[in-house]
């Protein structure tokens, strides 16, 4: 009975002349029997070439390297930039940042390919900032997209980069793409709960701005590097309020919502406005527990603006905000309590006349909590306002 002859066989031993062997693939990548290149070649079929586990794949070497660097390779990473802005469908939410990846990903593979030899040292500092940029730009997707890991990777690469890049360059968007990535990294830290890593690359962001930025010039809150640094603030007091620093994130979170005033458009107010005006609520609330009354007064002030912008012609206003205000009137008249009671308080209540200046603001903050809590449904709060204005009538 004949066997079969074992694809073993023929992937290791020699050949054999008494019989015909069928062709095994192995047989022919480590121990071919065709007696020239031309034999050999029909034999494999137009199969695998000689060299192939050496080849590059997915490469396209750039022939060009100037023109590449200052045409094609800036036309690409706006183009992913724009596409990483767009918003899509529920059902596909990472859609267009997908497609922004592709390009990125064939920009970085390009840029591998590119052969620096006889090019100048102008074009090969652009090269290391386009290198730059793209990791950069490829971390920030991976994150966006919820893969952290791989992002992180990027990101640290293009850290390393930028770092060289900032420190002998002038160019304000090299700047702000260092802190651009310093805040990513820092944000990644923070989700890994390693607050002292996140807080020391936000004070590096920080610094890189503070050495970057010319005093004589003006500040342009609208420049790549002033809204980098807007971020960086924002970051800072979430990440000082994690390690226990409450002060410093309080003037951190000040600074923000001032900053961010200065800029908000109207799509921003009506994406952002009502975040905006309960971290000003928050920020009154904490002043008044450091006994803070003219920055509670300022917080509250801008965020009661803020409202009303939002709110338009509305009559109904926000009931913490209303509230926050009540609270307001009623710490003066507690600190004035206090005051006599031979504690060292803000001169609120002196005489008769400052008292009544007091009440009535209390009165009028409980009229605006009547229009909102009227009989019809709010039945208890309504009596509730009724009996609180009742005290001070």
């Amino acid at each position: 009975m004949w066997v079969p002859q074992s694809h073993t066989r023929f992937s290791w031993i020699a050949n054999h002349s008494d019989q015909v062997l069928p062709i095994g693939h192995t047989n022919f990548s480590w121990f071919c029997t065709a007696q020239n290149v031309e034999e050999e070649e029909r034999i494999r079929g137009g199969g695998l070439r000689r060299g192939f586990l050496d080849a590059k794949h997915g490469e396209t070497k750039v022939q060009d390297v100037e023109k590449f660097l200052t045409r094609d390779a800036p036309r690409l990473l706006e183009e992913a930039g724009r596409l990483s802005e767009l918003r899509a469908e529920e059902t596909s939410p990472y859609k267009h940042k997908y497609e922004a990846r592709a390009i990125l990903k064939k920009v970085h593979s390009q840029l591998a390919a590119c052969d620096p030899a006889g090019s100048s040292g102008e074009i090969g500092m652009k090269m290391e900032e386009a290198k730059a940029r793209t990791e950069l730009m490829l971390g920030i997707n991976f994150y966006e997209t919820e893969e952290v890991s791989q992002g992180h990777k990027f990101l640290t690469e293009a850290e390393a980069l930028l770092s060289a890049i900032s420190s002998k360059s002038a160019e304000s968007r090299c700047h702000a793409d260092y802190m651009d990535c310093l805040n990513h990294l820092a944000i990644i830290s923070s989700m890994r709960d390693e607050q002292h890593k996140a807080l020391e690359l936000l004070l590096r962001a920080r610094e890189v701005h503070r050495r970057a930025r010319a005093p004589s010039s003006p500040s342009d809150l609208l420049s790549p590097m002033e809204k980098q640094l807007t971020t960086t603030c924002f970051l800072l007091a979430q990440v000082y309020q994690k390690v226990g620093d409450l002060h410093a994130s309080a003037e951190l979170c000040v600074e923000t919502l001032d900053r961010q005033a200065q800029v908000f458009t109207e799509e921003d107010w009506k994406a952002q406005g009502d975040e905006w005006v309960k971290n000003a609520i928050q920020m009154s609330g904490y002043s008044l527990s450091m006994n803070d009354f003219e920055s509670a007064s300022m917080c509250l002030g801008a965020a009661e603006a803020a409202r009303e912008k939002l709110l338009g012609n509305q009559q109904q206003k926000d009931r913490k905000l209303i509230f926050q205000g009540i609270d307001f009137h009623l710490e003066g008249v507690r600190a004035n309590v206090e005051r006599r009671k031979g504690k060292k308080f803000p001169e609120q209540v002196t005489d008769y006349e400052s008292a009544c200046v007091v009440v009535r603001g209390i009165v009028n903050s409980l009229d605006k909590v009547k229009e909102f809590y009227v009989l019809d449904g709010f039945c208890t709060e309504h009596i509730v306002v009724l009996q609180d204005i009742s005290r001070f009538a």
